[in-house]
């Protein structure tokens, strides 16, 4: 099984062209390909990758998406046949639980690779404005080739409210930090399959996202087990935001763990 398309290519010319070479080859999709692919640097590598993908990567023995919109994504991008994929889920890591008896002192916490893909253009105006209204403690994980970036205007943040931003730029315990949080927020460009919402809702924490391609609105139920904002209104995010600050109950926020997708993976390695 591969987690890249890149690799996925390359073991296919690999089995093609070595002798005597067998093997089912099982691609893992791990992103929204058509937004990934498509970034806006452009070099001959990328060039070539775009079309490698588009000839071969179609020709994998079988793949698994991360939810239902990336495999939409695979089949109207790239023409991969429907009945070569499965979704699975990703499950969430048994490190994750729901602790009762943590202190709520973090008010929103963002987890996520510090770069343009997570939005930092909306991320910004967000937390800017939750101070405001809230005089909201922010917790920012994550570390990736925008963090000084993101730190110098988190910084102006501070200087202009007078507050400390929590910064913490790699941890061993995320667990932690979801259970002494009251909201995790996703402000991404795209996803492929957001594993902090389907962690923080494991650890009891609501969530707040814009409807990005693709994942969250597969794991959010809009006004269940926290809100799904049209992308990009920042207004309406620190609105609803706003609302489980001041004390809003949710009804459900539930357990996200995938119990069934180990067994999905056994079944799909065992298909002939």
């Amino acid at each position: 099984m591969t987690f890249n398309h890149q690799i996925s290519i390359a073991l296919w010319f690999y089995r093609h062209f070595k002798g005597g070479v067998n093997f089912k080859l099982i691609a893992r999709n791990v992103n929204y390909l058509s937004r990934d692919l498509h970034t806006p640097e452009n070099s001959i590598k990328k060039l070539a990758t775009i079309l490698l993908t588009k000839i071969i990567y179609r020709r994998i023995d079988c793949y698994i998406a991360q939810c239902n919109d990336m495999k939409d994504d695979m089949v109207n991008y790239l023409s991969v046949p429907e009945s070569k994929i499965t979704v699975i889920y990703n499950p969430v890591s048994t490190s994750i639980y729901k602790k009762d008896d943590v202190e709520k002192d973090i008010d929103v916490l963002f987890v996520g690779r510090i770069s343009k893909q997570k939005g930092l253009e909306y991320l910004v105006p967000v937390i800017d404005n939750i101070i405001s209204k809230n005089r909201a403690k922010v917790c920012i994980i994550g570390k990736g080739v925008l963090e000084e970036q993101l730190d110098k205007e988190l910084s102006n943040l501070e200087k202009k409210h007078n507050i400390e931003i929590l910064r913490v730029r790699s941890t061993d315990d995320v667990n932690g930090y979801y259970n002494r949080s009251k909201s995790t927020i996703l402000t991404s460009l795209y996803e492929g399959y957001p594993n902090v919402l389907a962690e923080s809702l494991t650890a009891g924490t609501p969530v707040v996202s814009f409807d990005c391609q693709s994942g969250p609105n597969e794991i959010i139920r809009d006004g269940v087990n926290g809100y799904l904002i049209p992308c990009f209104n920042t207004e309406l995010f620190v609105e609803k935001l706003k609302l489980i600050l001041d004390g809003e109950k949710l009804p459900d926020i539930r357990d996200f763990n995938s119990k069934y997708s180990f067994n999905l993976l056994e079944e799909l390695i065992n298909r002939e």
